[in-house]
């Protein structure tokens, strides 16, 4: 009786003891858009990193830059070259994230009048049919990027909506947990019988 009561009592308390380690869990989420790379960098309950660090590396880690997420957690920077970018946040209480952003040359913007190449159009391509409505690549893009923009909120909701703890995590969790108490206790049992 004694040792199921201090089993008992070592589980819950090993429960507790790992339930803050994922109440602060802390996520970045970034793409770019053509000219900037945009991120975004928040707890597991949803609440924006404020004032945390940002690190733009590349993958050999070469430190490029270092910012701040704003009071609602964003962050900006603007890529100069082509390369895979490691973007490290730095949040309170040592909370770690990262992500990686592949920018590839032909996503960058071009030298030549402030024209983009697309992967789907060559830039002739976009030349003409811009000629025809009337609209500059540069008016495309940034109608483009403003029509685009319901949809990357969305996005950056749905990564938020995954990342949180649910009811049925913790559940879950907790069935784990009992049913391996159970498995050794069924174990200890057979071994005490023998």
């Amino acid at each position: 009786m004694k040792k199921e009561s201090f089993l008992i009592v070592i589980s819950l308390i090993a429960l507790f003891f790992t339930m803050p380690s994922f109440a602060h869990k802390v996520n970045i989420f970034a793409n770019f858009d053509g000219e900037k790379i945009k991120g975004y960098a928040y707890y597991s309950s949803g609440k924006p990193a404020k004032n945390s660090q940002v690190l733009i590396a590349m993958p050999d880690g070469e430190h490029i830059d270092q910012l701040k997420t704003d009071s609602n957690g964003r962050f900006v920077f603007s890529p100069k070259a082509k390369g895979t970018y490691k973007l490290i946040l730095k949040a309170a209480d040592g909370h770690l994230a990262e992500t990686y952003i592949n920018i590839k040359k032909e996503n960058l913007p071009s030298d030549k009048k402030g024209l983009k190449k697309n992967n789907l159009f060559l830039q002739e391509d976009l030349q003409r049919h811009s000629a025809k409505c009337n609209l500059t690549i540069k008016q495309l893009d940034k109608l483009l990027i403003k029509r685009l923009a319901p949809i990357e909120k969305q996005i950056e909701q749905l990564v938020i909506a995954q990342s949180k703890i649910t009811f049925h995590d913790v559940v879950s969790g907790l069935g784990y947990i009992f049913g391996i108490m159970g498995i050794w206790a069924y174990l200890s049992s057979k071994k005490a019988d023998k």
